[in-house]
C-alpha cells in the first residue's frame, strides 16, 4: 500500500488523533515542569507524627453539610486553625514523648474504629 493512501486512510478514521496528540503533548510538558519545581518540605514533630500529617492535611469537602451549618464570616481559617502544631497549647502534644500515641493499643482501636470509605 502506497504511504500517502495509508496517510490519508489513517487520517480519515480519527480526525481528533492530531489534536489529542497534541493535547497530551502539552500535559506532559506541564507535568514536567511541575516536577521540576521547588516543593515545600513538610517538616513533621518527631512525636506523634501520624496525627500531626493528618491535622495538617486539608478536610475532605465530600461530607454533605448539615442544615442550618453556615460558613464563618471570612472563610479564612484562623492561624490556629490553619496549623495546629504552632498552637502554644497544644505545643507540648508534639515535643514531650509523654504524650505519645500508640495506635496498637486496644482502649485506642475502640475509641477510633476504622473508618470504611465509600466508593
Amino acid at each position: 500500500m502506497d504511504a500517502r493512501l495509508y496517510k490519508r486512510l489513517r487520517a480519515a478514521a480519527a480526525p481528533y488523533a492530531y489534536d489529542d496528540y497534541k493535547k497530551q503533548k502539552v500535559a506532559k510538558k506541564l507535568a514536567e515542569k511541575q516536577e521540576s519545581r521547588i516543593r515545600r518540605a513538610e517538616v513533621l514533630p518527631a512525636v506523634n507524627a501520624e496525627l500531626a500529617q493528618r491535622l495538617l492535611s486539608p478536610p475532605e469537602e465530600d461530607k454533605p453539610r448539615k442544615r442550618g451549618k453556615k460558613k464563618s464570616k471570612q472563610g479564612l481559617p484562623t492561624p490556629t486553625e490553619a496549623n495546629p502544631l504552632g498552637d502554644d497549647r497544644f505545643g507540648a502534644m508534639f515535643t514531650d514523648e509523654r504524650f505519645q500515641v500508640d495506635e496498637s493499643t486496644e482502649e485506642y482501636r475502640l475509641r477510633h474504629p476504622p473508618v470504611k470509605s465509600k466508593k
